[in-house]
């Protein structure tokens, strides 16, 4: 019966060769982890350019003629630069490749890296515009002369050792070597240009739509105040509008105008009554001082009393006004 430990060494070595084969059967990963992995030893070579011994073993290092820039202790700091805590893919291939960096690095780091490491020793990336296990060189124009794909587009898996080596033609452009203008676009200077249908066109689009012109075609917009229903643009419906509301108190005790004037109209005579007998009152007292005999004639304070009493039994004149009369 085989032990925890022997079970547990297969299962690792079942699960490494698991994870190889995925990455095997993958070269882009591999490219791109060998293409950081180059990137960050650059970076820590300049990092550490300037650097020196340090501590308390300087003299003893500086006595025997060891050099920081070509020291393990340099090389390790490189290699700690080389890619990112979590990228494990780079990390796995760094290690897989450790004994080329280590000569490049004894080299002084000279040379182009990529080309060594990636390139001719892991075999995983291809020269630019290149492509496929032999890097073959991508595709360019029916001459085989000038810019890839006429300069119009790219290689498919250019830079691999993967893809078809195709061109991928950029907007505007289409045919093998993307030579020619796509649909919606004419030439003009050797360029591809985008032909405005909304500008040459006005009947592209419905009374309700606005025509706005994209690469290679249009599309068209509902007007402000519009919108797409059922494929059909229709006027939006405005929303009601909120209009002030009194309240059932404020309608019972609200008046039509012509009430208003007549009620108006009454008060202005009734004043105009007080007026005139209040004016009659204060004559007759004045004619009436120095004969305290007279009884026939009224006192001022009889006649208010009876005006009181008049205004109090006229059903147009309120409380109020009666005894504003009686004040005066």
């Amino acid at each position: 019966m085989f032990s925890r430990g022997v079970l547990l060494a297969v299962l690792c070595m079942v699960v490494t060769t698991s994870i190889w084969k995925v990455s095997a059967a993958n070269p882009v990963d591999k490219c791109k982890s060998c293409t950081k992995g180059v990137e960050g030893l650059t970076k820590g070579m300049r990092l550490t350019a300037d650097k020196g011994w340090t501590g308390g073993d300087t003299s003893w290092h500086e006595e025997r003629g060891l050099l920081y820039s070509t020291s393990e202790t340099r090389f390790i700091e490189v290699m700690e630069h080389a890619c990112e805590k979590k990228d494990h893919n780079c990390h796995r291939f760094m290690s897989d490749h450790e004994e080329t960096v280590e000569q490049w690095f004894n080299a002084g780091g000279e040379g182009d890296l990529f080309s060594l490491l990636c390139i001719a020793d892991a075999k995983v990336c291809c020269p630019k515009n290149t492509f496929g296990a032999q890097c073959q060189k991508c595709l360019t124009s029916e001459t085989n002369e000038g810019a890839v794909c006429s300069g119009n587009g790219s290689c498919e898996g250019g830079g691999r050792r993967d893809g078809s080596g195709v061109c991928i033609c950029t907007k505007g452009y289409k045919g093998k070597y993307c030579a020619k203008c796509a649909k919606g676009f004419f030439r003009q200077n050797d360029k591809c240009i985008d032909f405005d249908e909304c500008k040459h066109s006005q009947s592209l689009c419905t009374a309700d739509e606005v025509c706005h012109n994209t690469a290679g075609a249009f599309e068209c917009k509902c007007k402000p105040q519009y919108t797409r229903q059922d494929g059909v643009c229709t006027a939006e419906t405005p929303a009601p509008t909120a209009t002030a509301t009194s309240s059932p108190e404020s309608k019972e005790n609200d008046l039509p105008d012509a009430e208003i004037d007549t009620a108006a109209a009454e008060t202005g005579g009734q004043i105009q009554k007080l007026t005139s007998m209040l004016t009659g009152w204060f004559d007759n007292s004045d004619n009436t001082k120095g004969s305290p005999n007279d009884e026939n004639k009224d006192t001022p304070a009889e006649g208010k009393k009876e005006l009181h009493t008049e205004l109090m039994d006229d059903p147009s004149v309120d409380e109020k006004k009666a005894r504003s009369a009686d004040e005066l």
